[in-house]
């Protein structure tokens, strides 16, 4: 009977998966600039709802570091910074995350809000540049690396890391 334990459990532990937690550096895509601006930006990106509840394991600072590296490496802006004085201030909130069901080849997808803002030392001088909500998929087959918890991740972070491409793709397009 134990051997036969054993054998069930050495057949089930590898495709249970390992889910590493997530870094920035998972999400942070490669972006080439369309347009380099001359203004300076603060970051400021949040994982968590209103109401504290975080989407699996993002946390804020992991998307804070993913965005501000990603904006920083593509030179949309002159200077990138995640706190102190800018010209401009980009708020970006993480809305949602699909879990992608289980299956041959899974998806899911992520939605995020970008909102540019001119940074002034008087309210009435604030003013919205640029404001937008993406919704983003990305899928693997059954190919990929990784079985069930990891590759869910995997497309997970995907969705998440292409809406942080498109985001800064978007905002390199904008006139401000």
């Amino acid at each position: 009977m134990n051997i036969l334990r054993l054998a069930l459990f050495s057949c089930t532990v590898p495709l249970a998966g390992c889910v590493t937690p997530i870094t920035s550096r998972d999400l942070t895509p490669a972006v080439a600039a369309a347009r380099h601006h001359s203004q300076s930006v603060t970051v400021i990106a949040r994982a968590t709802t209103p109401e504290g509840e975080r989407f699996l394991d993002y946390h804020d600072r992991t998307l804070q570091d993913a965005v501000t590296e990603s904006l920083a490496r593509s030179g949309v802006f002159r200077q990138v910074t995640a706190s102190g004085p800018a010209d401009c201030q980009l708020e970006v909130s993480l809305l949602s995350v699909s879990w992608p069901a289980t299956g041959l080849s899974m998806s899911s997808s992520a939605a995020m809000s970008w909102k540019l803002t001119r940074t002034a030392t008087r309210t009435a001088d604030a003013r919205v540049f640029f404001q937008t909500n993406l919704v983003t998929e990305f899928s693997e087959d059954a190919l990929a690396a990784g079985v069930g918890a990891t590759r869910s991740h995997e497309v997970m972070r995907g969705a998440v890391c292409r809406n942080i491409q498109e985001g800064i793709e978007a905002l390199g397009r904008a006139d401000y």
